[in-house]
């Protein structure tokens, strides 16, 4: 199953649409370009069911496990920091041109497991293009990517904290964190738990430095301990994708797709109880046919439904699909059914009302 085409640049907020009501987007401009943002509702604790994976190479390089958060925490060591949740996390988040080598460069100061936010590392924010290595998703639901400056470069970990630790951040640093996360998983699939799967690709990350645990022999990240943690805006360019398959040759160039100007979601119905068949239906403004389209349905717990396969649009501009309920689904007026179509900055979700 051929994920989405998104990717994902950080937003100042988070504002949901209700169904059936148009949310703006606007196109991108022509290729190449990056695709904009998807924002989606808080996951806590992803569940893998649903998403695809690209078939992974020989998985270079095999991190090891990270020792289990400290207790007492909630994204492990210097919890507050990574999550954007201290009293020092009011810095400007205008982004500064970086590298993986310029970071891996700087002489690490002195870190405890509760050391509060050094400056001037810590109280920035910088935009850096990356070459995606692997990417594992660990028990408490944070997501660990490793990143280089070439396929074959020295790597360095990015953090995407657990979305339950996320609550005391700003909204618009809860927004650009999710919309970070939501936008890896669209492009590259949900990471496994039991190891580190191999990927592949060029992107951008935008995030702030983190000093966290140091890797002496350079396989799990810089052996200062230098680390990008939280991510705050994930982008790779449209038509490329996660698989290393994609990159035996080189960076192929992505073929021009058709953007429509606004999608809309309609859910039938719009309140179902569980093991309910609901249809989904995006309709592409002005209506246009072959634009890539899926979904992600969310139950009220933010727990992962259903996930529409890609589907082209037809000759009336819309794509259809249907998902059941599950039994076990949590209930409430709060479920999401969000939209995506490549090429369309996705701004808003459909609501769908559970009953048990």
């Amino acid at each position: 199953m051929r994920l989405p085409h998104l990717a994902v640049v950080a937003a100042a907020g988070v504002a949901f649409a209700f169904a059936s009501l148009p949310f703006a987007l606007a196109a991108d401009q022509p290729a190449p370009a990056l695709v904009r943002q998807a924002i989606l509702p808080v996951v806590a604790g992803d569940d893998a069911a649903g998403f695809g994976l690209p078939a992974a190479a020989n998985a270079t390089p095999q991190a090891t496990a990270t020792p289990a958060a400290p207790l007492n925490t909630c994204a492990g060591e210097r919890s507050p920091v990574k999550t954007l949740t201290d009293t020092a996390a009011a810095f400007g988040r205008t982004a500064a041109a970086s590298s993986i080598f310029a970071l891996q460069a700087l002489e690490r100061p002195t870190v405890g497991p509760a050391t509060p936010r050094l400056a001037p590392t810590e109280t920035g924010v910088v935009e850096l293009n990356v070459w995606l290595r692997g990417f594992i998703r660990r028990n408490n639901g944070a997501i660990e990517l490793l990143v280089s400056n070439s396929p074959n470069g020295a790597v360095l970990m990015a953090n995407f904290p657990p979305q339950g630790c996320l609550s005391d951040a700003a909204p618009e640093d809860q927004a650009a964190m999710t919309t970070a996360r939501i936008g890896l998983i669209n492009r590259c699939g949900m990471p496994i738990t039991s190891g580190m799967t191999t990927i592949a690709g060029p992107a951008k990350l935008r995030a702030v430095p983190f000093w966290g645990t140091q890797r002496p022999d350079g396989v799990a990240g810089a052996p200062s301990g230098i680390e990008l943690g939280p991510v705050l805006a994930f982008e790779m360019a449209e038509g490329l994708d996660c698989d290393p398959e994609t990159y035996k040759d080189g960076i192929p160039t992505p073929t021009p797709i058709p953007v429509p100007d606004t999608i809309t979601v309609n859910l039938m119905p719009q309140t179902a109880a569980r093991g309910t068949t609901v249809t989904v239906t995006i309709f592409t403004q002005p209506a246009m046919s072959g634009v890539a389209c899926s979904f992600v349905a969310w139950d009220n717990a933010i727990g992962l439904m259903a996930q529409g396969e890609t589907k082209q649009t037809g000759p009336d501009g819309t794509a259809a699909w249907q998902f059941t309920i599950p039994a076990d689904a949590a209930t409430g007026t709060d479920g999401r059914v969000t939209p995506s179509c490549a090429g369309v900055n996705t701004t808003g979700s459909g609501r769908l009302v559970i009953l048990p």
